[in-house]
């Protein structure tokens, strides 16, 4: 579950210098796509979806490519579509666990999931308009922080879950 949460902060945080984005989003997808890998060892929830995000992390570094010859807004607009999606098959993921070995907070994650969406939305009619950017920068950071959060949260329980399950065996 570690390797998923830090693949999150890749896909969230954006820290560039001169242009280049020190946490790019493609690292965080096979961070991701290395956790998945993981948990699907002792969790068949986690095994099932787990290599799109190698796909993911292919089209992300497509992107930066692309960057040069398309407009960015199409470029944008894909790699959020793109974001809501990889972040629904990690709730999918947590749902179908919870429902096979025990709680893990997916209804809250599922409510993370649906607000980050909400403000993606919001976020690409703000930026199609050119209206509202200020605010619309301070709800994408909250965004990405409940979401963590929710995230968080759900690996807590899934440690907790496992260790529960190593007292059971000894």
């Amino acid at each position: 579950m570690q390797k998923i949460f830090i693949g999150l902060l890749f896909l969230f945080f954006h820290f560039r210098i001169e242009g280049f984005d020190l946490l790019p989003q493609f690292v965080g997808y096979i961070l991701i796509g290395m956790g998945f890998a993981d948990l699907s060892k002792t969790d068949a929830a986690f095994g099932k979806n787990g290599s799109l995000f190698y796909g993911f992390a292919v089209f992300e570094f497509c992107a930066i490519l692309a960057s040069f010859l398309l407009p960015g807004f199409v470029i944008v607009f894909v790699q959020v579509i793109v974001q809501i999606y990889a972040l629904y098959l990690i709730y999918q993921a947590v749902e179908n666990s919870e429902q096979e070995q025990g709680e893990l907070g997916a209804v809250h994650l599922r409510d993370c999931w649906l607000f980050y969406t909400t403000i993606c939305v919001f976020s690409l009619i703000c930026n199609t308009f050119q209206i509202l950017l200020i605010f619309d920068i301070i709800l994408s950071i909250f965004a990405f922080i409940a979401y963590l959060i929710g995230f968080y949260h759900t690996q807590s329980l899934y440690e907790q879950r496992a260790n529960r399950t190593d007292a059971e065996i000894v």
